[in-house]
């Protein structure tokens, strides 16, 4: 049996069957296109981020770059502060030297005054005065002094008056103005108190001066001479 290709049935059959086969087609371009536009898409999003991520990453070295030199501009003052250190520790190990030295040389000129002058101290009655010495290191001559009054004296200064001086003091007091050396807390009876006394030279014989406020007696001041020093 032959199949008649006019009959109509048969040409709608196969126009049908063409217009499925054009509709699969369209819907399965459509898809590709629309699976195409959405990995472009991703592609973009995937583009924009990887670019985000090489800005973060740029802006992350450049903070590195800084902090670097940073780190190495602190290096560099720690080395200099280093340095300035390791040179002041030199000079006070060099100026521990030299004062040093100096002490010796101190104690050796201390050691040969002693050896070289004799110092001897003799109080008047009333008073007490042991041997004084002079320090080189202050340039001044230490005596320790004593009263035996049977009361306590306050605003205790103590003078050192040169031979040479003595008459005038005698005469009209001690004169204003002239360095004193003091006793702390003023000086009671029978009990001694040391002072410097300035104003006085290695070989230089004079007289001990006291002038003090009695105790209950503000106003009263009182100036005698209390000792003499002589030096050999």
């Amino acid at each position: 049996m032959v199949e008649d290709v006019d009959n109509p049935k048969n040409t709608q059959s196969r126009a049908t069957t063409s217009y499925m086969i054009i509709g699969a087609l369209v819907v399965i371009i459509v898809a590709l296109i629309l699976v195409i536009l959405s990995f472009h898409s991703s592609l973009v999003n995937m583009q924009q981020t990887l670019i985000s991520v090489n800005q973060t990453i740029t802006s992350l070295n450049s903070h590195i770059n800084t902090q670097n030199s940073t780190i190495l501009s602190l290096n560099n003052q720690i080395n200099k502060d280093k340095t300035t250190i390791n040179n002041a520790s030199l000079l006070l190990v060099n100026a521990s030297n030299k004062i040093s030295t100096l002490q010796d040389q101190v104690t050796k000129l201390q050691s040969e005054i002693n050896s070289t002058y004799s110092y001897s101290c003799v109080a008047i009655p009333g008073f007490t005065c042991q041997v004084p010495s002079y320090n080189l290191t202050t340039d001044q001559l230490r005596v320790v002094v004593g009263q035996n009054s049977g009361t306590n004296w306050q605003a205790v200064k103590i003078y050192f008056i040169p031979s040479s001086e003595e008459p005038s003091v005698e005469a009209s007091g001690l004169p204003p103005n002239l360095p004193y050396g003091s006793v702390s807390g003023g000086l009671a009876s029978g009990i001694t108190g040391t002072v410097n006394l300035p104003d006085t030279t290695l070989s230089q014989n004079g007289y001990i001066w006291i002038s003090y406020t009695p105790s209950g007696n503000s106003a009263s001041t009182v100036e005698a001479q209390i000792a003499s020093v002589d030096v050999t």
